[in-house]
């Protein structure tokens, strides 16, 4: 049986700092207020958003209500060495829109589908009890199968029509992470410091060895034309051949003076040949995608765990304060759009030149209009 008691240790560490950051997983530590930090998904018209014991559509053109469905448990597992006892589910990975479905992994360790159009549950994985561990990162789909992992390290591939499982493999470390889809494999960063590669038709590891980075990787890693870019909480960001996993560069260069001061905890995302990398010191790491050279860097003033967006030759990047800045990809240059005033931790999400915006106090959703600058219409969660 695995041995949690060295990553329990690690992993409470973790949770203190998160805790001190504003970032509460209280699920089971006690703690009297939750939240969720689940991203916008956009969709169809529509914008999918988990939140603690809901999911939530709402229209992308006005923000009204299309429905919301409660997520509650009458007490399971908790996968972090405790028990839950009755509870509203907290959401804290994206979710994925597939076809007529949408599907959400809970923190109760099930996976759902609802249909978009009404959000009637279509099925349940597991059809009875639980998967004895609870889900953090996301869910995603690609030629009709969908991916997920528990918190305990085990990787699921389901049918994404029915919900009936294909294969499963278990990593055996612990996983935040969505996994990220790209060609016929699945990438994966575990809170034991890896980087896995796994064949998305077997479920079996492709690379010879897992890649090593010196701290936990909970950012998805971003996958373009044969290299996987990820980020790690041991401050550097590497570049990966995807067939081998040996690294082509790694930013900053081991004993530059340029390495971070705190973690990378954001997904990177890919713009015009760079890297941008947001950073929990308060700043955009644009880093050469090619060579692993640093181009700039923008200090944000606020430390960033919110994942940003490309809206066109610009990149969106919410601070945790809620200050939004865009960047200009091609001339680098930076300007801040707007002050929220309210906490963002949650990824943002972007579609017709509109980005939308999860708050965490007086939690809401927001539609920022990226050609003017206003907010085209916001929506507090659990009003209707």
């Amino acid at each position: 049986m695995k041995k949690h008691n060295k990553k329990l240790i690690g992993l409470s560490l973790l949770l203190a700092a998160v805790m001190l950051s504003g970032l509460l997983l209280t699920g089971c530590l006690g703690g009297s207020s939750q939240i969720a930090w689940s991203g916008p998904t956009v969709a169809e018209g529509n914008v999918y958003v988990g939140s603690l014991g809901k999911m939530y559509a709402l229209q992308a053109e006005n923000g009204n209500y299309v429905w919301q469905e409660e997520l509650e448990t009458e007490g399971s597992s908790g996968g972090l060495g405790c028990s839950m006892s009755s509870m509203s589910i907290p959401i804290y990975g994206e979710t994925a829109v597939y076809g007529e479905l949408v599907y959400v992994g809970g923190y109760d360790g099930k996976v759902y589908a609802y249909t978009t159009e009404s959000g009637a549950l279509r099925w349940v994985y597991p059809r009875s009890g639980n998967l004895g561990a609870v889900i953090l990162g996301g869910t995603v789909v690609s030629q009709d199968v969908l991916y997920f992992c528990t918190f305990s390290g085990v990787v699921y591939a389901l049918d994404a029509e029915t919900g009936d499982e294909i294969w499963n493999y278990d990593i055996d470390e612990d996983v935040w992470a969505t996994p990220a889809v790209s060609g016929d494999t699945l990438y994966i960063g575990t809170f034991d410091k890896n980087i896995y590669a796994l064949d998305i038709n077997t479920g079996q590891p492709k690379w010879a060895e897992p890649f090593q980075t010196g701290g936990p990787v909970l950012a998805t890693p971003a996958v373009n034309d044969g290299v996987v870019y990820a980020a790690s909480f041991d401050r550097h960001v590497y570049a990966l051949d995807s067939a081998s996993g040996q690294q082509i560069w790694q930013y900053p260069d081991n004993g530059s003076d340029d390495t971070p001061s705190k973690w990378f905890w954001a997904d990177p995302i890919l713009s015009n040949g760079s890297i941008y990398a947001a950073n929990m010191d308060g700043k955009m790491y644009v880093i050469d995608a090619f060579t692993g050279a640093l181009r700039a860097d923008f200090d944000l003033e606020g430390a960033v765990s919110s994942t940003p967006v490309t809206v066109g030759d610009y990149v969106y990047v919410a601070t945790e304060e809620g200050e939004v800045f865009a960047i200009d990809t091609v001339n680098m240059q930076m300007e801040q759009v707007r002050d929220l005033g309210l906490r963002v931790i949650a990824p943002l999400a972007a579609a017709d030149g509109i980005v939308y915006i999860h708050t965490h106090d007086e939690e809401a959703i927001y539609a920022l209009n990226t050609e003017t600058g206003t907010l085209t219409w916001d929506t507090p969660l659990g009003s209707e």
